[in-house]
Parts: structure tokens; C-alpha cells; sequence
């Protein structure tokens, strides 16, 4: 077995188990976020033309909650979730995360060398990145949330690694704000390096 080429401890916490169920219907629930905003769009223009009736305003707050609400599911899963870890006593799972050249291998902490999930690049379903952490998910289902803070200033060398091994590309929700501070941030470090 070749040596790590990255090691990272992790936990989770409430804003990490948050942004991974974000991230799973982002990637995941693409038909759900189209359908859910041609109906929104749909309910809000019935409610337009028929604006002077009282129950057009239900239908246009009825849409506005539609467009505004896309991760009320999600968070939802999240707050069952918590309520389990809570009522477990444990309190959030901790994780040793190895990434080698072939695979990432999981190890849950306390360390026990039964459990150790090994997990090939090509067996990843997708791979998302927010402003604070990488999300690799290892199906629909489930991921492993890596927080960009433990990397350092390894984080692109650890991002190229990501897509060259798994032969995916790392997703990011454009949210115009977060482009145009990327966009200035680049501009910065060039200057400066």
C-alpha cells in the first residue's frame, strides 16, 4: 500500500452535516430544483394575472416560498439527523481520512481497524466544494466532508490531486457574490505572486 499523500482528522458539526445535505441536493436533485422552479414560476404567474382576487397573493407568496425555500428538505434530513447524534450521547462522527494514489480510506476515531472503509476514486459519484469544506460522496446517499482549513495552503495541490485521481470535476454552486469574489481574489494573488 503506497504512503498517504494527504491526512486529514475531521468532525462534523452542525454547518458541516448542513453544507453536505446542500451539496447532496445540489448534485443529486437536479430534475427536483428544475421542476420545482418552473413551478414556482408558473404558480406566481397565474397569481400575477389574476392579481386584483386575494388568493392571487397566496399564490404569488405560495411561489416567492417555492423559489426561496430549495433546501427545506435537506434541512429537514438534518435537523433528524442531530436529533440522533444527540439522543446517542456520542456526539459527531470523527474521521481519519487517508488519501492515497488509488483510493481514500476512511477510518473512524477512535481508530479500530475493522472499520476502515476503503473507497476507489472511480467509485466516487460526485465531488462539491463550498467556501468552507470539499464534499466527496461515495453515493447519493452519504459523503465525507473535507474542511478546507485543514489543508492549508495545500488546498490546490489537494484540489488537483481530487480531480486528477477521480477523473471528476469538484462542483460549485455559482452564486454570483462567491464568483465575483473568486474572480477578485485571483486577480489579487496574481498581482502579488
Amino acid at each position: 500500500m503506497s504512503a498517504p499523500a494527504f491526512i486529514i482528522e475531521t468532525e462534523l458539526s452542525h454547518s458541516r452535516l448542513t453544507g453536505l445535505a446542500h451539496m447532496q441536493y445540489d448534485l443529486f436533485c437536479v430534475k427536483n430544483r428544475i421542476s420545482r422552479t418552473l413551478v414556482a414560476i408558473s404558480v406566481i404567474g397565474i397569481g400575477a394575472l389574476y392579481m386584483p382576487a386575494w388568493w392571487s397573493f397566496l399564490l404569488i407568496a405560495y411561489g416567492g416560498y417555492l423559489l426561496t425555500g430549495r433546501y427545506n428538505q435537506a434541512n429537514h434530513t438534518v435537523n433528524q439527523v442531530e436529533k440522533t447524534i444527540e439522543a446517542s450521547g456520542l456526539g459527531y462522527p470523527r474521521d481519519r481520512l487517508e488519501f492515497t494514489p488509488a483510493c481514500l480510506r476512511v477510518i473512524p476515531q477512535p481508530a479500530k481497524s475493522s472499520e476502515v472503509t476503503v473507497l476507489r476514486f472511480r467509485d466516487i459519484a460526485g465531488i462539491g466544494e463550498d467556501s468552507e469544506n470539499y464534499y466527496i460522496f461515495r453515493d447519493r446517499f452519504g459523503g465525507y466532508v473535507v474542511p478546507k482549513a485543514a489543508l492549508g495552503s495545500r488546498e490546490q495541490e489537494f484540489r488537483d490531486f481530487l480531480e486528477n485521481a477521480s477523473g471528476r470535476h469538484i462542483n460549485r454552486p455559482q452564486i454570483p457574490f462567491l464568483s465575483l469574489r473568486a474572480r477578485l481574489r485571483d486577480r489579487y494573488t496574481e498581482r502579488k505572486g
